[in-house]
């Protein structure tokens, strides 16, 4: 059998993938949120953020009191995070074995499609929960001595780097050399991730392969044995691996690298995918829940697409084989491989990637390089240091200015939305018969041409977009207000913001528009000027259009007394080069079957306040309608009782269920199938409230709430109605 590694990797992934399901295992609570709890566990790694040190503690063992006794049992858990005080950073070493106690609290669960999964991430990675506001009980005295050093190592280069470098850089060094990218700034992250050159920021093959075989060459140069100067950089390589975190693509790059050196050492070529499945066995032995990780796919799918792909390529395409091109192609390599992933974690692709990674990748090995030497020649002489920070310093701005141009350029992302898991299986099953055929390549007539043909197919899989009918989502955002309706060619985000959710529209709004395709909204409608109605839109003008979405109109009610906010939200949007429309009763915006018709408020109409003049809308698609509301309630509320049609399928509550909205005599005429409500969980306002919840019962409605369920989408074609909830 030929690599029988290769084997054993993909039988060892197919065993997990069948064991635990393809979407993974669901977190579970092993803690009650909020509760104090005592733990007694071994600290495996310490981080340093901003006034505390983050502690992991592995397999710790959890004391919880019986009930009805001053007894103990000890419950053990896979992991925690223990966050301290910085006046106990010398209280716990790695290696330590202590007894800690604090406020238990889990991790964020998405809610909407798109929304970064804190707890399933955390658990994926071994770690059930945190421990807020922590002190030490106890702590024994054996620690291990080589990785404290190793630590203490790792915090000392870090503050070297705070010193030579500005806030940006320094933080991109961290991530670079030191596998810490706790204080790498969001911009640089959105920047990096939105032109495709994230993998930079990562320790990975890239960073290994430069420090890794610089050691072994250098060490060579010195006239070493190849064997000494071999076992040596296994074991420097190692240290660095541990130093930076011992991260899945660490690893993986550390052992691929350590098996090429093994085989120079003993005269034989080393094979890449075997090297990668021994690295992948070695992972998955201790951490199987790793195949569902984003970082540990995309890492081992780089590495499998130029070891199965780039060959083929070499042969499909004239001249490929050129060592001019061999950057084209692996680049290529990689992202036809790794495409299927890229939209099902981050759903859009950036279309020049190719073409900037072949710019920065050459200049990586000369910055790592750098960098490694202001940080350790900096801990001898802060000055030395120094020196070799200026020369990286342009480096970065180089990558900065690229990264810049290159998402300036027009259709630099093509937002496809999260593919379907039988579109990523069917992907490499076409991918799987272009190998078959390249195999098989002496046999079969035209093979260049049905290997195109095939690969054609696959992007035409990935990128083709189903057409919608009527998709409505109230999305959650806490305590605030924002729903999408979108039909095959329209699109309308009705309000957006959040008073509980801190940067509402980069954390929720966004990314679940983007997971179902959406990369730009035709119509955005402020339906008042609240706060947890608008901050979201205010976010989204003052980010640049890469990170955040493209809006082209908004609708702003039409009403004489504008406040402060209103005209904040204004001037931002114009700003923005959006275009402003001001919507009253009559108005109307048709779009193939969808009709959105605003019933209030009128133009002569004097509000009360912000809430009673929300514009509230009427949309139809062939026998469904749906009613939005916003916040109206008092004068305003009557006066969408006199105008509004009589039987919704759907309503939209207004005030998040407010007692002082959606009163008897609206909900008679209105008479709703289906009510959505957004509102936050353990609100301060009591939303919803039990009145309004009463008398929604009363008419029949079926009451969906976001707190309890997460985002709300409804599916129709006009006749027949789907419901999905997301928690």
């Amino acid at each position: 059998m030929k690599r029988p590694l290769c084997w054993g990797g993909v039988l060892m992934l197919a065993a997990i993938w069948i064991a635990a399901g393809i979407r993974g295992p669901a977190p579970y609570d092993a803690v009650e949120d909020g509760s104090r709890v005592t733990v007694v566990g071994t600290a495996v790694s310490r981080k340093n953020k901003s006034d505390q040190y983050i502690i992991e503690i592995q397999k710790p063992e959890l004391k919880t009191n019986l009930k009805g006794t001053k007894s103990q049992e000890c419950k053990k858990i896979k992991g925690i995070l223990v966050y301290l005080d910085k006046s106990e950073r010398n209280a716990i070493k790695i290696g330590q074995r202590a007894e800690i106690c604090g406020k238990a609290r889990l991790f964020e669960e998405a809610s909407n499609p798109g929304q970064f999964d804190m707890r399933r991430y955390r658990y994926i990675h071994g770690i059930d929960f945190s421990l807020m506001d922590a002190k030490v009980v106890s702590a024994g005295k054996k620690y291990d001595v080589l990785r404290e050093a190793l630590q203490e190592l790792r915090e000392r280069m870090a503050h070297i780097y705070e010193e030579i470098y500005d806030e940006e850089d320094e933080g991109i060094a961290k991530a670079m050399v030191l596998g810490d990218r706790e204080d790498l700034p969001d911009s640089v992250r959105s920047l990096y991730q939105a032109v495709g050159i994230s993998h930079i920021l990562s320790i990975s093959g890239l960073h290994i392969g430069v420090i890794g075989v610089g050691i072994y060459r250098g060490l060579m140069k010195l006239r070493l044995k190849r064997t000494a100067a071999g076992a040596m950089s296994m074991v420097l390589i190692t240290l660095y691996a541990q130093l930076t975190g011992g991260a899945a693509s660490v690893v993986r790059a550390s052992v691929m690298l350590s098996v090429c050196i093994a085989a120079e050492m003993i005269g034989r070529k080393s094979d890449i995918l075997s090297s990668m499945s021994l690295s992948l066995m070695v992972i998955l032995i201790s951490e199987p829940l790793l195949v569902y990780d984003s970082g540990f796919l995309l890492s081992f799918g780089a590495v499998s697409g130029i070891g199965i792909i780039s060959p083929i390529l070499k042969h499909l395409i004239p001249r490929a084989d050129d060592k001019r091109l061999s950057g084209v192609v692996a680049s290529l390599s990689v992202s036809i491989f790794t495409l299927p992933m890229i939209l099902y974690f981050f759903y859009q692709f950036p279309l020049f990637s190719i073409l900037i990674n072949l710019l920065i990748v050459p200049l990586m090995g000369i910055l790592l390089m750098l960098l490694m030497a202001s940080g350790l020649l900096g801990l001898l002489m802060l000055r030395a240091g120094v020196v070799f920070a200026m020369p990286s310093i342009t480096i970065f701005q180089i990558i900065k200015k690229l990264a810049e141009l290159d998402a300036s350029l027009p259709f630099n992302q093509l937002v496809t939305g999260k593919p379907a898991i039988w579109k990523i299986i069917l992907y490499y099953l076409m991918l799987g018969c272009v190998v078959v055929l390249f195999k098989y390549r002496d046999k079969v007539k035209k093979v260049r041409l049905k290997s195109l043909l095939i690969l054609m197919a696959m992007l035409g899989l990935m990128f083709a977009k189903e057409r919608r009918k009527l998709e409505i989502m109230s999305i959650d955002v806490g305590q605030g207000d924002s729903a999408l309706v979108a039909s095959a060619d329209t699109t309308f985000l009705i309000d957006c913001g959040s008073t509980d959710i801190k940067n509402v529209a980069k954390y929720r709004v966004i990314p679940c528009l983007k997971a179902v395709g959406i990369g730009e909204v035709d119509y955005a409608v402020m339906t008042h000027s609240d706060a947890d109605h608008v901050n979201g839109f205010l976010e989204i003008f003052s980010m640049p259009e890469y990170q955040g979405i493209k809006i082209k109109n908004l609708i702003m009610p039409q009403i004489k007394a504008r406040d402060e906010a209103y005209e904040e939200v204004r001037k931002a949007a114009e700003k923005h080069g959006v275009k402003v429309i001001f919507m009253k009763r009559g108005d109307a915006i048709k779009s193939g079957k969808l009709m959105v018709k605003c019933i209030h408020p009128a133009a002569d109409y004097e509000p009360e306040d912000a809430n009673s003049y929300s514009t509230v809308l009427d949309v139809r698609y062939g026998d469904f309608s749906a009613l939005f509301t916003g916040d109206v309630q008092g004068s305003g509320e009557e006066a969408v009782t006199n105008s509004c049609a009589e039987r919704y399928t759907l309503l939209k509550a207004a005030h998040h269920g407010s007692k002082n909205s959606d009163k008897e005599a609206f909900l008679k005429k209105a008479m709703p199938k289906i009510t959505f409500i957004s509102c936050g969980k353990n609100n301060s306002y009591g939303h919803p409230h039990r009145e309004t919840l009463e008398r929604l019962k009363d008419v029949g409605t079926k009451i969906y709430v976001t707190k309890d369920s997460g985002a709300l989408a409804l599916f129709t074609d006009g006749k027949k109605i789907r419901i999905k909830t997301y928690k």
